[in-house]
C-alpha cells in the first residue's frame, strides 16, 4: 500500500473537517481510508499517530475533534501511551494532543493516572516537552514538575 506522508494525511483530515453537509457515505468511506493509513503508519513505527487515531475515531466532528466516544478514546490513547507515543520524538502526538485539549479536558484522557503522570513527567524531564509540563500542572497540580521549578 502506498502511504501518504504525514503532511498529506493531515491535509486529508483538514479537508474532511469541512464536510458537514456532504454525502454521508462518501464521508464515511474517506474517514475509513484515513484511519487505514494511520494504522499502516503506526505499524511502520510512527507510534505518535496513536493520538491522532484515538482523537479522530472518538469524535464525530473533525473540525472540533470534540470527543463523543470517551471510552474508545481512553482505550486507544492508553494503548498508545503504553507503546510510547508520548515520547517527545513523536512530534505528531504532541500536535494532536494540542488539538485534543481545545475541546476536551486532558484529565479525562486516561484512567491509569499513574501511567499518564509517568509518561508526561518523562516527556517533560527527559525530552523538554513543554506541553507535557503544562499538562502535568493542569491535571496533577503545580507541585509535580521538578525541571526548572
Amino acid at each position: 500500500m502506498d502511504l501518504p506522508k504525514y503532511t498529506a494525511l493531515r491535509q486529508k483530515v483538514i479537508d474532511m473537517a469541512g464536510c458537514g453537509g456532504s454525502d454521508a457515505q462518501h464521508v464515511s468511506e474517506s474517514r475509513e481510508e484515513i484511519i487505514g493509513y494511520i494504522d499502516a503508519l503506526i505499524e511502520r513505527g510512527d507510534k505518535g499517530l496513536y493520538v491522532m487515531k484515538a482523537l479522530l475515531m472518538a469524535s464525530d466532528d473533525w473540525a472540533t475533534c470534540k470527543i463523543v466516544r470517551n471510552e474508545m478514546f481512553t482505550d486507544m490513547f492508553t494503548e498508545g501511551v503504553r507503546r510510547g507515543c508520548l515520547n517527545p520524538k513523536y512530534i505528531h502526538a504532541w500536535e494532536w494532543i494540542e488539538i485534543a485539549i481545545k475541546y476536551n479536558h486532558p484529565g479525562s484522557f486516561m484512567n491509569d493516572m499513574d501511567l499518564y503522570r509517568r509518561a508526561l513527567t518523562d516527556a517533560w524531564e527527559n525530552g523538554g516537552e513543554w506541553l507535557a509540563r503544562d499538562l502535568l500542572h493542569v491535571i496533577f497540580g503545580t507541585g509535580n514538575c521538578n525541571k526548572w521549578d
